[in-house]
C-alpha cells in the first residue's frame, strides 16, 4: 500500500510541475500539449475496452455492467457539476475576461491582465484550485480501485492522471502568475492541491473488502468515470489546441497500453 501511495503521491505532485512550467514559459506549445491530453485519453480508452469492460461483462454481466458505467458517468458529471460551481466566475468577473495575451494550452483560462486585477486574478486561482482538488480526490479513488483489481491497471491509469495534471496545474497557476504571486506561495498551494490525489488512493485501497464482492461492478463503475474524462475533457480539449496532433496522441496511447498487455 506503501508505495502504491507513494506512486500517487508522486502523479498529484506533477500539477505542480505544470504550475512551475507557467511561470517559466511564455507561450506553451499547443501541439505538445494536444499530444499529452491525446495520449492521456488514448490510455483511457484502451484500458477501458481491454481491461474494465470485458473484466466487468465476465464478472458483472450486461446489467450490471451497463447499470456501473451509468453511475460511474453520472457520480463524476455529478462532481463535475460540483466543481463547477465551485469556482464558477462572478458576472463581473465574466465580463471582464475578454481577448486573452495568454496562450491556450487546452485548458489555461482566457485572461487579459489588462482587465481583470490582482484580487480578481488571485480568487480566480484559487477557487479553479479548489475545484481540482475535489475533481482530483474522484481521480485518486479511482487510482485506487484500479491498483486493487490489478497492478497493471493501477499504473496505467496513473500514467493517464499525470499526463492530465501538467496542463491542469498550468490553468491554476496562470491566473495567480498575472496576479504576481510568488512562485513559491503558488507551489505551495498546487502541492496541497495534488495532495488530494493519494487521499483519493487511499480510500480506494482501504474499499478492498469490498472489491471482492462488487469487483465487476466496480470496475464498470471506473469505466464511466473514465469515459467522462476522456470524451468530456481531454479529447475535446486535445482537439481545441491541435486536431491532428491531438489524434496522434490518441493513437500512441491506446498502442501503448495494447503493447503493455503483450508482455
Amino acid at each position: 500500500m506503501l508505495l502504491h501511495l507513494s506512486m500517487s503521491l508522486a502523479a498529484g505532485l506533477t500539477i505542480t510541475l505544470g504550475a512551475i512550467l507557467a511561470y517559466q514559459i511564455r507561450k506553451p506549445d499547443q501541439k505538445l500539449m494536444a499530444a499529452f491530453l491525446g495520449f492521456a485519453a488514448g490510455v483511457m480508452a484502451a484500458l477501458i475496452g481491454t481491461d474494465l469492460l470485458p473484466e466487468a461483462m465476465e464478472t458483472a454481466g450486461w446489467p450490471g455492467t451497463i447499470i456501473g458505467v451509468c453511475l460511474g458517468f453520472l457520480f463524476l458529471a455529478g462532481m463535475d457539476r460540483i466543481a463547477h460551481h465551485t469556482h464558477g466566475f462572478d458576472p463581473e468577473v465574466e465580463k471582464e475576461i475578454a481577448s486573452s495575451k495568454e496562450p491556450d494550452c487546452g485548458c489555461c483560462i482566457h485572461l487579459d491582465h489588462t482587465n481583470l486585477n490582482p484580487v480578481h486574478l488571485w480568487k480566480l486561482g484559487f477557487l479553479v484550485a479548489l475545484g481540482t482538488a475535489l475533481h482530483n480526490l474522484v481521480e485518486g479513488l479511482t487510482v485506487g480501485v484500479g491498483f486493487t483489481v490489478g497492478e497493471h491497471l493501477g499504473e496505467a491509469i496513473l500514467l493517464a492522471v499525470v499526463l492530465h495534471n501538467i496542463p491542469i496545474g498550468m490553468a491554476i497557476a496562470v491566473p495567480w502568475r498575472l496576479a504576481r504571486q510568488s512562485l513559491v506561495k503558488t507551489i505551495a498551494m498546487t502541492s496541497l492541491v495534488g495532495l488530494f490525489t493519494p487521499l483519493g488512493t487511499l480510500l480506494g485501497l482501504l474499499a478492498d473488502s469490498l472489491i471482492d464482492r462488487f469487483e465487476g461492478v466496480i470496475m464498470a463503475v471506473v469505466a464511466g468515470t473514465m469515459i467522462y474524462i476522456a470524451s468530456l475533457e481531454l479529447i475535446p480539449k486535445s482537439y481545441r489546441n491541435h486536431p491532428w496532433y491531438g489524434a496522434i496522441g490518441l493513437v500512441v496511447g491506446m498502442f501503448t497500453i495494447f503493447i503493455v498487455h503483450q508482455h
